[in-house]
């Protein structure tokens, strides 16, 4: 498991404010706040493969989260994989309900 330190963090608030143009003051520090809380839950968040993020999704969703809550953190997630850190990996993730 890569626990991501404080540089990188940093690197990653830059890219949100220049490159993704999000709110420094709300929208950056929700979405560290929502992604700290996915690596705390063992997703690995530069090595994560699509496979296993819909894993943790599907447990979170069997545990009775709720997809409006969940979309949050897809959200981050997809907010960190536009983040063009070498060593991590380039995916998108969507939720879908069953219909």
């Amino acid at each position: 498991m890569t626990n991501i330190d404080g540089d990188i963090w940093n690197k990653f608030k830059r890219h949100c404010r220049s490159q993704q143009q999000l709110n420094p003051e709300s929208t950056i520090l929700e979405t560290i706040r929502k992604l700290q809380f996915l690596e705390r839950q063992d997703l690995d968040l530069p090595t994560s493969t699509k496979d296993q993020i819909y894993d943790h999704f599907a447990t979170r969703l069997e545990h009775g989260a709720r997809y409006s809550a969940l979309n949050h953190y897809v959200k981050a997630l997809n907010r960190w994989h536009k983040f063009p850190e070498p060593a991590f990996s380039s995916i998108s993730i969507k939720l879908k309900r069953n219909q």
